[in-house]
């Protein structure tokens, strides 16, 4: 029912600093006709014709992993566990930054009500997740339980899913973070689990051996909680490897 145009709509290049090293553009987000990139250099506001019109440098890091628009503000992680927001409403785009990891993060999501949401989880190589009210920067709750870098962390009106390094997926309440479910999805140790999504009635991980793992969410008989449940005849998981 869609096409995709094989031509792109437009193409610009971030110039090269002056170290040499082209920048690795590591995310980006699509807001209506703005486009913002994160690179080791800073961060970039671009038009819909690719025309940039703003760019910030961050202050005591190297690299971006996540950004996230909230309003006129960039949302980003830093390789150094600082949450950092960029307000791009101030000419000098005003810059704050809360001490969030002990190590870097991997992956911020917004959530709560409002455009954007009012609160951020941030996904941290400290085992933790932590969440926080976007507008004092005051840290709400924690999400414990992994052993290893967490580095995913996704939401919706009522749980906070999260997959670790140490093939760990676990689904805590939204409310104040406490455990709900909690399954291994990888039989090796050295199998990380990268990356999360989930709907009504499953959920699907990515890891670093190439499988995708889909395990089903029933509710119990009471109907006040999630149970997981394999997907068929019994089987744990299932797989597929990717070519």
């Amino acid at each position: 029912p869609f096409t995709l145009d094989a031509q792109p709509m437009g193409k610009a290049v971030i110039t090269r600093p002056t170290n040499g090293f082209m920048p690795s553009i590591t995310c980006v987000w699509l807001d209506n006709d703005r486009i913002i990139t994160s690179t080791g250099t800073g961060l970039q506001v671009w038009d819909k014709n690719v025309s940039m019109v703003n760019q910030v440098g961050i202050t005591d890091t190297r690299w971006f992993q996540p950004l996230l628009y909230q309003n006129e503000s960039v949302v980003c992680g830093t390789n150094r566990g600082f949450l950092v927001e960029k307000d791009f409403r101030t000419p000098e785009a005003f810059e704050s930054k809360t001490r969030a990891h002990n190590e870097s993060i991997w992956k911020v999501e917004c959530f709560g009500s409002g455009r954007g949401g009012n609160m951020v989880a941030s996904a941290g190589g400290d085992c933790m997740v932590r969440v926080w009210d976007i507008r004092t920067w005051g840290r709400l709750y924690e999400v414990a339980g992994h052993h290893s870098l967490v580095g995913d962390v996704v939401t919706d009106e009522s749980r906070i899913l999260t997959c670790a390094n140490d093939g760990k997926i676990q689904v805590s309440d939204i409310v104040d973070g406490h455990l709900l479910h909690s399954v291994q999805t990888a039989d090796n140790i050295r199998t990380f689990v990268w990356c999360i999504q989930f709907d009504h009635d499953k959920i699907v991980s990515g890891n670093t051996e190439g499988v995708v793992v889909i395990h089903s969410i029933t509710r119990d008989v009471n109907g006040d909680r999630d149970v997981f449940e394999p997907p068929h005849g019994g089987e744990r998981r299932r797989s597929c490897i990717l070519q």
